[in-house]
């Protein structure tokens, strides 16, 4: 008989682990059982946990591939034990399949278990109590790394199910109709009447699901992930009336239609399409990334609803068109790393609540920038690493305004909109160089808004001076960050900005160098602010 020598246990009495004398007698003097571990030498066995009455609500029984039979397993007799309502069960290292399914079958607990965790099971199907609706209190189920199933159990008639894990089956290739309940069983209730939340990872075979799922199933279904699932390819359930969150990610053979959800997720899902489908009239919130390749054109035609749109790594996406429909509810659009996106018509969208929009790093975007009251509301607007945008000089910008990101060569361009604007909401400016490597002087001719409260300049590959009569207005500037100029290395005029409490330098050799040294052309300048920083660490 494989035997027990170390027992690990939670005493209510005791604030941690301890650890267990060897021998039956010591076994009784337990109060709350809580971890039992089993060894392969001499000592005490599986056995005598049929003796112990006291166990706590929660139990885990660890390294059962020490147990030698379903016999052994029996004298557990875990059903009679009433007190437990969570239970874990772990297989490590290799383990008998027929061994395993034996003992499985005869670590049977009582009906009222609450929760039930299996891990590392070995054999190829699971035992017929796993399943069985007489489990009517079972809320929670987790069966991870059961590498040899093939076949999943028939859990869709547990009545009170609301939280169900799967993960780790290689050798399931599909969702069958078992899933959802016993072959003999003839009851209309519908498949997993309470399930809420269903996670399914790492299923590298899994190829089939959603044309096994009846209609009726998951009626109550607010959160459903699926990740890992390299070969999945088949709808998935369609009609999840409930569905408040829908996250895929590594599923790159999925290509077929998606159920509606309130909130969307996808990540590593190359073929999956979904934007030219059904009508998602609930959907508020969308975040797509290195996914959908084959989408060129984006319409918000089918969301009539949405609210945050956020897609990145779309390779393939060259246009985003509207309808005239207003975009009643959109909020926030951001894309982020589509490169052949050529169109963005501003003019043509009616987005009256719209407070962010941003678009980085799509390097083909040459539509105008026409910025006039069709988004009364926008507060904030990030145009990064778009070195193509054509801008129209003297066009308005909105004038709630409150925060500005921007590439140097559009910021040419709107320099006279902010001179002859009143942009007194506007508090954060940040402009990037990086695609102006003859800059020399910052700030130009341009009168910077006087509202400024942080500014920002980054990037600038051949900038050596900042005159501070470009500043001048700036009363109300309080920080000031410089990253990425290495040539920066002297100030014009007379000094910074008089009420500016944080200057933040990064990445700017000669100028933090002229600093640290305190330099008396650059720190007659500089010397009035109370926070300077260099490469983040406090100038004294």
């Amino acid at each position: 008989m494989k035997k027990l020598v170390n027992l690990r246990y939670l005493d209510a009495s005791h604030s941690g682990l301890q650890v267990m004398p060897r021998g039956i007698g010591e076994l009784k003097k337990l109060h709350f059982l809580s971890d039992f571990v089993l060894y392969r030498v001499e000592g005490a066995s599986i056995v005598e946990l049929g003796g112990l009455q006291n166990l706590s609500s929660s139990l885990t029984i660890k390294n059962l591939q020490h147990v030698a039979n379903g016999g052994e397993a029996s004298m557990a007799r875990l059903v009679d034990k009433q007190s437990i309502e969570s239970l874990s069960l772990t297989w490590n290292d290799a383990g008998d399949i027929i061994t395993s399914r034996d003992i499985l079958d005869n670590l049977q607990p009582h009906v009222d278990l609450k929760c039930l965790h299996i891990y590392g099971y070995k054999a190829t199907s699971f035992s017929n109590w796993l399943g069985c609706p007489l489990y009517c209190k079972m809320v929670q189920l987790i069966l991870c790394d059961c590498f040899n199933c093939n076949l999943l159990p028939p859990l869709g008639q547990l009545p009170s199910l609301q939280i169900l894990q799967i993960e780790g089956f290689e050798a399931l290739m599909k969702i069958s109709p078992e899933f959802y309940k016993r072959n003999d069983d003839t009851s209309l209730a519908p498949p997993f009447p309470s399930l809420e939340v269903l996670e399914i990872r790492n299923m590298p075979v899994m190829q089939e699901w959603g044309s096994s799922c009846p209609i009726n199933a998951f009626p109550q279904l607010k959160d459903l992930s699926l990740k890992d699932c390299d070969r999945l390819c088949d709808n998935l359930p369609s009609h999840l009336p409930d569905l408040g969150t829908l996250r895929i990610y590594g599923c790159d053979q999925l290509a077929s239609s998606i159920p509606r959800a309130r909130s969307i997720y996808a990540s590593g899902c190359k073929r999956m399409e979904f934007f030219g489908q059904h009508h998602f009239e609930l959907t508020e919130s969308i975040v797509i990334s290195s996914s959908c390749e084959t989408l060129s054109c984006l319409s918000l035609y089918n969301f009539p609803n949405l609210q945050h749109l956020i897609m990145s790594g779309c390779k393939n996406l060259k246009s985003v068109v509207y309808t005239k429909v207003v975009c009643q509810h959109l909020k926030h659009i951001k894309l982020i790393d589509c490169p052949n996106l050529e169109s963005f018509p501003l003019e043509g969208l009616l987005a009256p609540n719209m407070t962010h929009l941003e678009l980085e790093g799509c390097c083909n975007l040459k539509s105008l920038l026409d910025l006039r009251m069709n988004l009364p509301m926008l507060q904030h607007i990030s145009l990064k690493g778009c070195p193509g945008i054509e801008c129209v000089p003297g066009r308005s910008l909105p004038t709630n305004l409150m925060s500005l990101y921007i590439d140097h060569c559009a910021f040419s361009c709107i320099c006279c909109s902010m001179e002859r604007q009143s942009l007194s909401c506007l508090t954060t400016l940040s402009i990037n160089g990086k695609y102006d490597d003859t800059i020399q002087v910052f700030p130009a001719e341009c009168l910077l808004p006087s509202s400024l409260t942080i500014l920002s300049i980054s990037n600038y590959p051949s900038l050596e001076t900042l005159d501070c009569r470009g500043f001048v207005s700036l009363k109300c500037l309080q920080e000031l960050r410089i990253r990425q100029c290495p040539k920066l290395q002297r100030i014009t005029g007379q000094k910074l900005p008089a009420f500016l409490t944080h200057l933040n330098i990064y990445q700017c050799t000669l100028f933090g160098e002229l600093c640290h040294a305190k330099n008396w052309e650059i720190w007659s300048k500089v010397s009035h602010i109370p926070n300077i920083s260099i490469d983040n660490n406090q100038v004294l």
